[in-house]
């Protein structure tokens, strides 16, 4: 247990003997030891907690975050005692306003398009797949393999406003997913199109639940390299919104969540809107995916730990030392 949701409505989160304590009308109905926890997110509503409890987290460096209604993080606790170099930081500021800013928004977005990829070629190989629904995903597969060799053979430097043609390409390439996702039945007949804040139906409200659990994970990597999460360098900048965050999860979005989601469409037939069921089989698909064993770099690690190397990764391309290079998932 490393990264833990507190899903039930109007219970008590504290602190006994150097371990987290969930108590619902007085009975513990959770207990974990918060030295093995990297970050604690309250998902539930009406849930109260001690002080005692927010300063051990504090000290320990366990990130803590409250979700709104519609799953989406509003609230993130800190220690002060935080990683932030201040060199590093000031790095950052002057970094986006290079123009070496266009060369990692590009790998950002191929990156993006690369895990899409990955998730129907995954799904490809299923042998409930009927014929057709694969023929489907594999005009869908040759689609993004051609978007990501012209992302490749683009210029884009010589555009004035090539941050927005690239949003553009990169969000025509995602509509084109979803719809394959859609047509070959990967996600239920319910899903019409990717929503975001506001969504009524449970596969898109299981997206976005995904992805604030994914959300906690970047930004415990982002805090623990000293970068700013606020100071992105693709998504636009806004009051209280963490660009570097976003800018970061792209990568992770469609093999970490969206995969997961996909596992779990039997049980969207059955439901209309996001349960505390399907929000805890979630969570355990995403807790399960950044647990497993990937190959990277010669050697096999936990996604978790590839997470943090990446984003130590783009700290040292900051710099100038290194290249950025997104991850690729193997299916």
């Amino acid at each position: 247990m490393r990264h833990l949701t507190v899903l039930t409505n109007g219970c008590f989160i504290g602190l006994e003997s150097k371990r987290l304590i969930i108590k619902e009308k007085n009975t513990i109905i959770g207990d974990y030891p918060i030295s093995k926890l990297k970050s604690v997110q309250v998902a539930g509503s009406g849930t109260s907690f001690s002080s005692n409890l927010l300063q051990e987290l504090s000290l320990r460096g366990v990130s803590f975050f409250i979700l709104d209604f519609r799953s989406i993080p509003i609230l993130s606790l800190s220690g002060i005692r935080q990683h932030a170099v201040v060199e590093l930081r000031k790095k950052q500021f002057q970094f986006a306003e290079t123009e070496r800013v266009a060369e990692l928004c590009l790998k950002i977005v191929q990156g993006k398009l690369h895990s899409q990829r990955a998730v129907l070629l995954y799904f490809l190989k299923s042998k409930n797949l009927e014929m057709e629904k694969k023929e489907s995903l594999n005009k869908s597969i040759q689609g993004i393999e051609k978007s990501i060799t012209e992302l490749k053979n683009t210029e884009w430097l010589k555009f004035s406003n090539w941050k927005e043609k690239l949003m553009g390409f990169e969000g025509s390439a995602a509509h084109f997913y979803f719809q394959s996702l859609r047509i070959s039945e990967l996600l239920p007949e319910s899903f019409q199109s990717r929503t975001g804040r506001g969504a009524l139906d449970v596969t898109n409200q299981s997206l976005n639940f995904g992805y604030s659990i994914l959300m906690s994970y970047i930004w415990n990597a982002v805090i623990k390299s000293g970068l700013e999460p606020y100071l992105g360098f693709y998504h636009v900048e806004r009051p209280g919104r963490p660009s570097l965050i976003l800018d970061i999860m792209e990568e992770y979005r469609a093999w970490v969540v969206d995969r997961s989601v996909i596992k779990l469409r039997h049980i969207f037939n059955k439901e209309k809107i996001l349960t505390v069921e399907i929000k805890k089989r979630l969570i355990e698909e995403i807790h399960e995916t950044f647990s497993k064993k990937y190959q990277f770099s010669g050697k096999k690690l936990k996604l978790e730990t590839i997470l943090q190397r990446q984003v130590y990764r783009l700290c040292s391309f900051i710099y100038g030392k290194k290249k950025y290079k997104s991850i690729r998932f193997k299916w």
